[in-house]
Formats: C-alpha cells, structure tokens, sequence
C-alpha cells in the first residue's frame, strides 16, 4: 500500500508553524499601564455574616508588556476606596478598608483559553486588608502571599470586559476574637477602564 506524504507532510508543517508561534507569544501587551476596576457591589461572605459595597480600585502596571511567568509582580492597586454609605448587608456588621496598607501587590497567576486566544487572565492580590465590625468587635481580613485575594480578568476578542473577585478563594482573619469568622470570600464582577481615557483596555499576546 502506498501512502501519499505530500498532505500529510503539509499538514505537519502547519502544526509545527502553529507551535512555534504559540511558543514565542510568551509576553502580554496591555494598550495602558494604568486603568480602573468599579463593583457596583463587591460582596463579602463569611460564616453568616455578608456586607456588600460599591468598591472602585486603581491598578498601576510596573510595564505595558511583561511575560507570562507565574507569580511574577505586575504592578500595584495603588488606591481603593468603599464608601460607607454604599454598603448594606447583615444587621450590625460594617467594613472599613485599611488606606494604610497601599500600595497592594499584583502579581500575575495563569490565563484561560487556547492560545494565541485569550478568554480570561488570573491575578493575586496581597495586602489587601479591612476590617469587620461585628457585635463591638474589629474582625480583620487580610490577603496574604500564603493566602492571597485572586482576581480574573475576562477577555472577548482582545478586550477586557471585566474582572471577577474569584469566590474560591478564601481571605482569611488575621484578628479579632472568637466572633470572629476564621475567613471569608469576595465575589463580585467589576468594570474596567483606562484612567484618563474614553477607551477600554485590551491585551494581546506578542
């Protein structure tokens, strides 16, 4: 039996291009190193206890590009803010975020999707720290390097349409008394935008 190579053989080399061009797209390119996250409702949970807040952060990229190399520092939330007044949830619990503990630590965790297309982007936060009043006492949360806050961006098309306080993962009490939940999750989708600009924020990979 004879076997025709020439198809076969071109369909090899296709591959192999495909590979190689997924290969050295290892590197994200951001159009703006600087851009804003707003929740409407940025959920907290833990044991019972649930308060919810109009949340608006800013997000400072070190670079427009860097690679995709797990665990490495992108950039800094280098302000947040959570109006009081915007907040309701369980009776008698109130939060307060912590200004003193900016700048918080972006560092980048994974993407989703098949490259070189991109669905979502995968972040953790640490150094995020607030308090919940509960019954006369200041239970603090914080996001640390040994459990971090995570965030995932979604991507359509090259754009980012959102960004996702990822719900299974815990952050958890770093004081207060046994009233106190051991830990909590956020939950949430926010809007992004690129601070000073009408435009939104897109990725690709180059």
């Amino acid at each position: 039996m004879h076997v025709r190579m020439g198809p076969l053989m071109g369909l090899v080399g296709v591959l192999a291009l495909l590979a190689a061009a997924n290969a050295s797209a290892n590197q994200l390119s951001f159009s703006s190193q600087t851009l804003k996250v707003e929740w409407a409702a940025l959920r907290f949970a833990a044991e019972g206890i649930e308060v919810r807040c109009e949340v608006t952060v800013e997000v400072s990229l070190h670079s427009a590009t860097f690679t995709k190399t797990r665990g490495q520092l992108v950039g800094y939330v280098t302000s947040g803010t959570a109006p009081v007044e915007t907040c309701s949830g369980t009776e008698g619990a109130s939060p307060r975020g912590l200004d003193e503990t900016l700048p918080w630590h972006v560092n980048y965790s994974s993407f989703t999707g098949t490259l070189p297309r991109i669905t979502g982007l995968g972040f953790e936060v640490t150094g995020i720290a607030f308090t919940v009043r509960l019954l006369g006492e200041n239970c603090l949360y914080k996001a640390t390097a040994a459990g971090p806050a995570r965030l995932i961006a979604t991507v359509s098309e090259g754009l980012v349409t959102g960004v996702r306080a990822d719900e299974t993962a815990p952050i958890s009490k770093a004081s207060g008394s046994f009233l106190c939940p051991a830990a909590g999750r956020a939950s949430g989708t926010g809007t992004v935008s690129v601070v000073g600009a009408q435009n939104g924020l897109t990725v690709r990979l180059i």
